[in-house]
């Protein structure tokens, strides 16, 4: 048996950001779907990979003595971990921030809304906003005094239905084909930005003032493993931002990044034995040419081994995640830090006194 200690450095704690060298341009968005799609092989390395189970290394650190197989399993974990964190991170972001910028910059058009599924409490004003892929939960309320209404009040109409804001509507095709309509206000009529315009067979399309619409996103989802080895695992996945109007929200994305706060999640995995909660875990999300970029730091306390570890890590759907580990929770003893490739062929580990190993795809 080798025996190698892993003395444990004290550092100050800084940001973890991408290392430049290591820095990757990827088509934007990065299919996430088909990124996590090596995570089944990635495992199956980890778990059968070539190491000599009579004379394996061991490393002592936090005080206590592990495998090398079993550190490799903890960052294969913690890969798994990160990835459907992202991978359901991504969706949910991607989900309101597509459905919220075409309403302030197009408009509703309520004949394109057949392909989400969408629910209504109306009486909180909650939304529920899903489609095949993620789902995510938000509140509207008047930006502005609005008839017997407070600015800040929440909206107690399903904005999705177009008699909320025209009832009774009437469209007729005339001789030359041109579609006309008619229509009685309804509720949220003074809402309305622009001229109503129809379609045949009964169809509606509207703006309405973006800057007297607040938005608010507050949703908790559980979502279980992505493939059949981990199918039981269970992530709970806290979504929140301030209220701020549409015209803001579609700023930030289109400017420099809508930021979502994802703290309080919280994943446990039975296959990998970890359980990770996820804490300052503000994400950024801001629509490029190319697509959605999406990235953020976010702090975790994880238990492995009967033993509670901290870490801090980079996640980016452009950029090299990485993820941080320390004994302590004031992130001052470095144990070292797992730098994962973009695509997800590879990776290393790097203990805090240089020393590394490798894993991913390749056999280690």
């Amino acid at each position: 048996m080798t025996r190698k200690t892993i003395t444990p450095k004290s550092s100050t704690p800084k940001t973890i950001t991408p290392k430049q060298s290591a820095r990757r341009t990827a088509a934007l968005p990065w299919s996430l779907s088909r990124l996590v799609a090596w995570l089944p092989l990635v495992a199956v390395l980890f778990m059968a990979g070539c190491v000599d189970e009579d004379s394996p290394t061991m490393y002592a650190m936090c005080g206590e003595e592990h495998e090398d197989v079993e550190i490799k399993r903890l960052v294969n974990g913690n890969l798994v971990i990160v990835a459907n964190y992202r991978e359901e991170g991504f969706n949910s972001a991607t989900l309101i921030s597509d459905m919220f910028l075409g309403i302030a910059l197009n408009g509703i058009d309520f004949s394109d809304l057949a392909s989400y599924k969408i629910s209504f409490d109306k009486s909180t004003g909650a939304y529920s906003l899903g489609n095949d892929k993620a789902k995510v939960g938000f509140t509207l309320f008047f930006e502005t005094d609005f008839e017997k209404h407070a600015a800040g009040d929440f909206i107690p109409y399903n904005i999705f239905k177009h008699e909320t804001f025209v009832k009774n509507v009437k469209v007729s095709v005339g001789s030359d084909l041109k579609v006309s309509g008619s229509y009685d206000p309804g509720p949220l009529y003074g809402l309305v930005k622009g001229d109503v315009k129809f379609s045949a067979p009964l169809n509606v399309k509207l703006k309405i003032d973006a800057l007297r619409v607040a938005i608010k996103i507050n949703s908790v989802q559980t979502y279980g493993g992505s493939w059949p080895f981990n199918k039981d695992d269970k992530l709970t996945m806290h979504m929140g931002t301030t209220s701020m109007s549409l015209d803001h929200f579609t700023q930030q994305l289109q400017d420099g990044g809508l930021g979502i706060d994802y703290s309080g999640s919280r994943y446990v995995s039975q296959f990998f034995g970890i359980e990770q909660d996820f804490s300052d875990a503000v994400f950024y999300i801001v629509r490029k040419d190319q697509g959605w970029s999406f990235e953020g730091t976010y702090l975790t306390e994880m238990t492995k081994w009967g033993t509670t570890l901290y870490a801090k890590g980079f996640v980016s759907n452009v950029a090299q995640d990485n993820t941080a580990y320390y004994c302590d929770a004031d992130l001052t003893t470095h144990i070292g830090t797992a730098w994962h490739a973009l695509d997800l062929t590879d990776g290393y580990f790097e203990f805090a006194d240089g020393t590394r190993f490798t894993y991913g795809l390749s056999a280690y």
